[in-house]
């Protein structure tokens, strides 16, 4: 008999949705809370309350979606395509309306004279003493430009929330529009995810994440050098936008013409018929979960709402401390990110194999273990030693993969075949309910103690993460004969 293999061409297919997913989010945690600074002038704590909002819809609107897609017929194009291709559209129209609302307020500011030194003197924003002849055409290497930086820095976003204040009509148009993007991207992620699991046999799921996570990871680079190249030091973001919206686009007329979602499920079902693959939680499907079960279920949605409440953390005013507290440019958040993929990228095939060996449980503690530790030597990297910061994330992308890579199989293991993409709303539940209050919770540590702490918070709540899944008994995978000798990802 032929070994039981991932046909990895198809996972990679079905992933360009996933890809979708991870170039969006990764424009987004860049981008959005920059602007919220530089354009509305929010406070870290008001900038984590509006980037919360997309986890706490996400908490109602994920399981909603993957339930409904559950329920779906889909006898033309599947179950879980429709919302995939009517959420991107969607998404994609948005944005577009999105970024005009951004352009027209930041243009406002600028003939405002808010890039102006004289004009924030003169409106009472900045210091006199910035323009004497001593600051005057400082170099970067100056040991006053870093000063003088940060003055003008400071006194651009005063100004900005004033006005901001003084008009709000420009922000509350901004989130309205930003509520219904964040629908329509909650619309088809718990759908593209939950595809990976209808045409994967359960044995393979942790390598089939490890491919959707791949697809991911493309799109996060893809994301990281859009904006690495059209992010302005100064000006409006609305280019950005618009070509994110287009590559969404793009990458949208690929999955349509490489995926036939109801093809790809019946050969799922005639493998599993194939090989004797007698599922037994797909074969009492009307049941319940036993007791055991259910208290391993929710310490593993425990673990995850505390590694996401760690991990986001970070993610969410890394842009915003990279550039106002560091001093970095964009395309230096660039870099950073960039090693935070690479470490992903360069764990993902080893966390694959290492899974198959010793399960998701073992895999996902040392996940969280590197990742712990990895964010703590970022308390002492300043703007003279911002190099530092690539070497922990790198390690901390490590990190990442095998968490994300095991978690998700892990509450996947405990569904049954008609209400995967359900359990998969599930697990979004836990992680995006962490995503709605860490950015707030991290920006008050941020306003209150020092913008470095946000690292400590990380580490801490990873930590917490750590024990929780110590004590996890059921859903890990059980490595068996054929998954091990055909290799992670051709098993």
């Amino acid at each position: 008999m032929d070994k039981l293999k991932l046909n990895k061409f198809s996972v990679c297919r079905i992933g360009i949705a996933f890809l979708i997913v991870m170039l969006f989010w990764e424009v987004y945690d860049f981008a959005v809370p920059i602007l919220l600074e530089r354009t509305y002038g929010l406070s870290d704590s008001m900038r984590g309350l509006i980037m919360g909002l997309d986890n706490l819809l996400a908490v109602i609107l994920l399981p909603l979606f993957g339930g409904l897609s559950d329920r779906s017929r889909g006898r033309t194009f599947g179950r879980r395509t429709p919302f995939i291709i009517i959420g991107t559209v969607s998404a994609s129209i948005l944005l577009i309306v999105l970024a005009l609302i951004e352009n027209v307020q930041f243009q406002s500011l600028v003939n405002g004279g808010i890039l102006d030194a004289n004009t924030l003197v003169e409106k009472g924003f900045l210091d006199p003493k910035f323009l004497d002849g001593i600051y005057t055409g400082l170099a970067e290497s100056s040991p006053l430009f870093e000063s003088y930086r940060l003055a003008m820095h400071q006194a651009s976003v005063q100004m900005a929330l004033e006005n901001t204040i003084a008009n709000p009509i420009s922000i509350i148009c901004f989130v309205g529009v930003l509520f219904l993007l964040l629908v329509a991207m909650a619309s088809f992620r718990s759908p593209a995810v939950a595809l990976m699991s209808d045409i994967t046999p359960k044995p393979l799921r942790s390598s089939g994440n490890a491919l959707i996570n791949f697809t991911g990871g493309v799109g996060g680079f893809v994301a990281i050098g859009i904006y690495s190249f059209f992010a302005p030091e100064n000006g409006s973001y609305i280019n950005l936008f618009l070509l994110l919206a287009s590559l969404m686009c793009v990458f949208l007329m690929m999955y349509s013409l490489l995926v036939n979602e109801n093809k790809l499920c019946k050969t799922r079902y005639e493998n599993e018929k194939k090989y004797n693959i007698i599922d037994e939680e797909e074969s009492v499907g009307s049941e319940k979960l036993s007791r055991g079960k259910k208290i391993s279920f929710v310490l593993i949605l425990l673990s995850i709402f505390f590694w996401f409440m760690g991990y986001n953390a970070v993610k969410s005013h890394m842009s915003v401390y990279a550039t106002s507290v560091l001093g970095m440019p964009a395309s230096g958040v660039g870099l950073i990110n960039f090693a935070n993929g690479f470490g992903g990228a360069l764990a993902l095939l080893p966390v694959a194999w290492l899974s198959s060996k010793i399960g998701r449980k073992k895999s996902s503690l040392i996940g969280y273990f590197i990742a712990s530790v990895a964010f703590l030597p970022c308390l002492f990297v300043s703007a003279e030693n911002s190099f530092g910061l690539g070497i922990c994330f790198v390690l901390a992308g490590i990190g990442l993969v095998m968490v994300n890579v095991n978690t998700l199989p892990m509450v996947c293991e405990l569904s049954r075949g008609g209400n995967v993409g359900k359990f998969t709303g599930y697990y979004y539940v836990a992680a995006m309910s962490a995503q709605a209050i860490s950015p707030f919770l991290a920006g008050l540590v941020m306003e209150n103690i020092h913008d470095n702490m946000m690292f400590v918070f990380a580490s801490v709540c990873i930590a917490i993460a750590f024990v929780i899944m110590a004590f996890v008994k059921f859903g890990d995978s059980k490595p068996n004969k054929e998954d091990a000798k055909s290799g992670a990802l051709d098993a």
